[in-house]
């Protein structure tokens, strides 16, 4: 077997892996934040997910892979032998991002890990940033997340909503332990005092 067959089935398992963090990931930001707000059932919040996840793909097809893939870096500045390397360096970047952050409760995309691993081992092979970048698609990338950021901003605004505390991620993914904790403890940790009180 060449080495170039070995890093390609190397890239395969390491995608795969990241397919996994980013399952785990994702269900961490968006079904556990409607489970745990009552909002829906987890049963209710699987299905939920599970549609719109096929009804995005069925509609937008493969846009973000089309973007990461193409629109961002200019692989082909950067020397072939290299250019496996870097695919498996981003791939792996973007899963020790999610395994941190998932630790640590922060609710980060996985997809913007991926393109700043992808990015990061690129401009480390290139050598340098100048024309590697595609300014066109860090654009379009960058007005998505601020256009998110602002909608966010604007539909919270006026409401009075205090601030979690940082470990709010963490009492949603540990919940057990959470409700486990405030039986012993003779009291209840969620609530209009939720995060007070833990």
């Amino acid at each position: 077997m060449t080495t170039t067959v070995a890093i390609a089935l190397a890239i395969v398992l390491v995608a795969l892996v990241f397919d996994f963090t980013n399952g785990f990931h994702d269900a961490a930001n968006s079904i556990a934040t409607v489970v745990s707000t009552r909002v829906l059932s987890p049963r209710a919040a699987v299905v939920w997910a599970a549609v719109f996840n096929f009804v995005a793909f069925a509609i937008f097809g493969t846009r973000v892979a089309k973007t990461i893939g193409g629109d961002l870096v200019r692989i082909d500045l950067i020397s072939q032998d290299l250019r496996l390397y870097v695919l498996c360096a981003g791939l792996m970047g973007a899963i020790a991002w999610n395994l941190v952050t998932w630790y640590l409760g922060l609710p980060t995309s996985s997809s913007h890990a991926l393109i700043g691993g992808y990015a990061g081992a690129a401009v480390v092979a290139f050598h340098g940033v100048s024309g590697l970048l595609k300014p066109e698609g860090w654009i379009k990338t960058d007005a998505g997340g601020l256009l998110d950021f602002s909608a966010h901003d604007a539909g919270t605004r006026g409401q009075n909503i205090p601030p979690r505390p940082a470990s709010f991620g963490r009492r949603v993914l540990f919940g057990t332990r959470r409700k486990r904790r405030a039986k012993n403890d003779g009291h209840c940790d969620s609530g209009p005092g939720y995060g007070r009180n833990v």
